[in-house]
């Protein structure tokens, strides 16, 4: 049976994340509950940085 892998997301006081991580053998090794949190800033990113483009396309053109 293979170890139970913990997330290795610290919190603001230094203490680790005990959630179990999604793939053990990943190179990042991140519980569901921060990798959700991680997709939803990369979306919300992206999301700013299309904004911006288009700001930018509408001025010039």
């Amino acid at each position: 049976m293979a170890a139970y892998v913990t997330c290795r997301i610290l919190n603001r006081n230094g203490n680790q994340c005990t959630a179990e991580a999604v793939d053990p053998s990943a190179e990042l090794l991140i519980c569901t509950r921060h990798l959700a949190e991680a997709q939803r800033l990369i979306h919300q990113a992206f999301q700013r940085a299309s904004r911006a483009a288009a700001e930018v396309r509408q001025s010039h053109g």
